[in-house]
């Protein structure tokens, strides 16, 4: 059991604010108010009794500056406006599915994997004016493996931020929290409308590595695909491309020839 009882806010959607949340209970600290538009939210938190927002401005009517220890931003993808920052009487910090500076923004996952990073990781932060730009209090690293998608490296950092939450949890209690400078020279943005090279169609001039870690990145399973599904060209046809292998050997052929089709699929060069 914490020694201190902090009471927080928390700002966000999914499946891992409720799982933070059950943590931040587990050390004995309170929740004062959680703003989500998220059902199963706001199901857990009427079992729970403790009161849901659907925005920031019905939590700013009914909350005094100063009115919790901490607010936390978990999955949630609103600037959090200065008057809601106040709230907290010590931090308001974010959690962020990737390294910081070099994965600044969103969807920074599919974009490490389209960069072909051999490691991520998640991170906890300061909210400030500038977004992904306060210093990182925790951050815990996430390996990629080979034939990653963004659905598996997704669920990867969801269990890395669960984890890492505990571990801020039990700093924050021992007062040992360790702030670290970002080193804006390295600070990468991916903005919301970024989107891959051509839309997502595949050059065949790129080297076969490449083009399969295109195809991982933008491979989101069963959730909403934010950037777009990998594509080829054939004719006047646009075929849709959900997964890919890179076979050994070289073809001689030129690229972007088909060399083979069966039930299994297109071999291309």
């Amino acid at each position: 059991m914490a020694n201190h009882k902090w009471s927080c806010i928390l700002i966000g959607s999914q499946s891992l604010l409720v799982q933070c949340a059950e943590a931040w209970f587990e050390e004995g600290h309170r929740i004062h108010a959680i703003v989500s538009t998220d059902a199963r939210i706001s199901n857990w938190a009427n079992r729970r009794r403790i009161r849901i927002h659907k925005n920031f401005d019905t939590l700013l009517s009914n909350t005094a500056p100063g009115s919790c220890d901490y607010l936390f931003s978990i999955a949630n993808f609103d600037i959090v406006p200065g008057e809601v920052i106040a709230l907290a009487r010590s931090k308001a910090i974010n959690f962020h599915d990737g390294p910081l500076p070099r994965y600044a923004g969103l969807h920074v996952t599919a974009w490490a994997l389209i960069n072909r990073e051999q490691t991520h990781a998640v991170s906890w932060h300061l909210i400030t004016d500038a977004v992904d730009q306060g210093d990182v209090l925790a951050e815990l690293p996430v390996n990629i493996d080979s034939g990653e998608t963004s659905f598996s490296l997704n669920a990867k950092c969801y269990e890395a931020g669960l984890e890492s939450f505990k571990s801020l949890i039990a700093d924050l209690d021992r007062n040992s929290v360790e702030a670290r400078v970002q080193d804006l020279d390295d600070f990468h943005y991916y903005g919301k409308f970024k989107r891959p090279r051509a839309g997502g169609v595949i050059v065949w001039s790129d080297d076969a590595e490449s083009i399969d870690a295109l195809v991982c990145a933008l491979d989101f399973g069963p959730y909403d695909n934010p950037l777009g599904m990998a594509k080829c060209v054939v004719g006047n046809t646009v075929l849709l491309v959900n997964q890919s292998k890179v076979l050994q050997g070289k073809s001689g052929c030129d690229a972007g020839e088909v060399i083979a089709v069966d039930n299994d699929g297109i071999t291309v060069a």
